[in-house]
């Protein structure tokens, strides 16, 4: 079973993603690369900076989202935004403010971590520390996989430590900048890519299309961990980040 998100409609966003912030002092500050991104963030309740066909983000549009909030949660989306932000933690902190930066490296960590948060139970979400250490969790139990097309050859070495060349072009998966898995079909790649990281306590499957993915690929993709993951629960939804055809996330 999976389900399409539509981002028109909050009822249908993904699994515990229906938020607000909670304290008016507290501020969850976030980055989206794509405007479909953007739109979930806000409609979440969270200040995004906008950093569409992937730029890096200054430390000082962190600051800028600030305004008077007290208690701040810093929630990058790539290896770049996490340094800018923690450069923003030493401005923040200098003015007096708690800030926290949450170890997200991708958006799908940052979406994980930002669905602990639920201004429907405040007294769930307790205090900064509490909400920090769960948001932290989440974005730690997230998988981010990334697909995109070699923009170059490149090298492949499999687990028994065989070296492949990977030729420019070529559909590949990527966990934390390695190549996990390669090939010609985009399907297939994330399939393997997925049965690769995903294990018997795997819950939930994310699947965000970008701006260039090809037509049809997510849904075909979704229909196949279905069938033969039939126990995870599939969600997709249209990210329209510029540079990579596909997103996913396993919780």
């Amino acid at each position: 079973m999976y389900t399409q998100i539509s981002l028109s409609r909050q009822l249908l966003l993904p699994r515990r993603l229906v938020l607000q912030r909670t304290f008016e002092s507290r501020v969850l500050i976030t980055v989206a690369n794509g405007p479909g991104f953007a739109e979930l963030m806000r409609e979440s309740g969270v200040e995004v900076i906008d950093a569409f066909d992937s730029r890096r983000v200054a430390p000082q549009e962190w600051v800028d989202l600030v305004a008077d909030g007290s208690e701040v949660i810093l929630i990058p989306h790539d290896p770049h935004g996490y340094e800018s932000a923690l450069l923003a933690q030493e401005l923040l902190s200098a003015a007096g403010k708690a800030v926290a930066v949450i170890q997200s490296r991708s958006p799908l960590q940052a979406l994980a971590a930002i669905s602990t948060h639920s201004s429907d139970a405040p007294d769930a979400v307790g205090d900064f520390d509490s909400e920090v250490s769960m948001m932290q969790s989440a974005a730690r139990a997230t998988v981010p996989i990334t697909i995109a097309r070699a923009p170059r050859q490149m090298e492949y070495l499999s687990p028994n430590q065989e070296s492949e060349i990977v030729t420019a072009g070529s559909v590949v998966a990527l966990v934390d900048r390695q190549i996990i898995a390669f090939g010609d079909d985009e399907v297939d790649v994330a399939f393997r890519a997925i049965r690769l990281r995903s294990d018997q306590a795997s819950e939930i499957i994310t699947l965000v299309s970008g701006a260039n993915a090809s037509a049809g690929v997510v849904e075909e993709l979704a229909r196949k961990i279905s069938a033969e993951l039939p126990s995870v629960e599939v969600t997709t939804y249209f990210g329209g980040q510029a540079w990579y055809p596909l997103l996913i996330g396993i919780e």
